[in-house]
């Protein structure tokens, strides 16, 4: 659980980093992210959160659901919520460009490919 110190360490940092500076860092990820999911036909709102972006099904996209989709990424060792029929993808400061490329990679991977029967191994130096 957390703990007041830790909220508070946590709050002194976004404060000594300043919201600004964390949004400017996460903002191009998470356009990454909308721009390759709307590709694959895949719903993303015109405007989000810098850190965090939701993506809905289109009738097109597939016959998977986002519950599904959460569960091949979590056996990849990537974690994202399903909130409201979205996944919702959360990017921080820790997170690298090549994070995001193996996310998208998985996320193409899912749509276009048997999932269950490919190998995902492209994994990124963190």
């Amino acid at each position: 659980p957390i703990t007041l110190p830790m909220l508070q360490c946590a709050l002194e940092h976004v404060l000594q980093w300043g919201v600004a500076n964390i949004a400017r860092c996460t903002a191009p990820l998470t356009a990454n992210i909308a721009s390759r999911a709307r590709r694959l036909g895949l719903e993303v709102p015109a405007a989000h959160a810098p850190h965090i972006v939701g993506i809905r099904w289109t009738s097109a996209a597939s016959l998977r659901t986002p519950a599904e989709f959460a569960a091949f990424l979590k056996s990849q060792k990537v974690y994202v919520s399903v909130r409201a029929g979205a996944v919702r993808v959360s990017v921080g400061i820790y997170v690298t460009a090549a994070m995001v490329e193996h996310f998208c990679a998985l996320m193409d991977s899912f749509f276009r490919a048997d999932y269950a029967t490919a190998t995902f191994l492209h994994q990124p130096k963190l």
